[in-house]
C-alpha cells in the first residue's frame, strides 16, 4: 500500500475554508474518475493552520494511474490555482509512503511491521 500525503499551511480562517472547499471539489473530480478519494486531517495540537491530504493506493502503479487521471482533467488545475493565494508560501510539502515490511526475513514474508 501507498500513502501520498500533501501537507498544507493556510494563511487565516478564510484560506481554511477554502482549502477545505477545494479538497472537497478534488474528492468529487475523483469520484467521477472513479479514482481514490482524500481524507483531509490536522493536528488536535500542535501547528496552527496544518492541513494534511492523505490518498491511499493498493500500488505504485495505481497512484501513477490516479496522477494520470487527476492531472489530465482541466478541473484539477481550476482547483489547485484555487490554494495558491490561501497557502503560506514555503511552507508545504508532500510525501509518499509505502507500508513498511519486514526486512530480512522469510522469504516471501508480507507481515507489516
Amino acid at each position: 500500500m501507498y500513502r501520498h500525503r500533501i501537507h498544507m499551511t493556510v494563511r487565516d480562517v478564510q484560506g481554511w475554508n477554502e482549502a477545505v472547499a477545494v479538497v472537497h471539489g478534488l474528492n468529487d473530480m475523483a469520484t467521477r474518475l472513479n479514482q481514490p478519494r482524500a481524507t483531509l486531517w490536522t493536528e488536535t495540537f500542535g501547528v496552527f493552520n496544518q492541513l494534511v491530504a492523505e490518498v491511499d493506493y493498493s500500488s505504485l502503479a495505481e497512484f501513477e494511474t490516479s496522477q494520470g487521471a487527476m492531472t489530465a482533467d482541466p478541473e484539477w488545475f481550476e482547483l489547485l490555482g484555487r490554494l495558491n493565494p490561501v497557502l503560506v508560501e514555503g511552507e508545504g510539502y508532500t510525501e509518499l509512503l509505502e507500508e513498511a515490511t519486514a526486512v530480512g526475513g522469510p522469504e516471501g514474508s508480507t507481515d507489516s511491521a
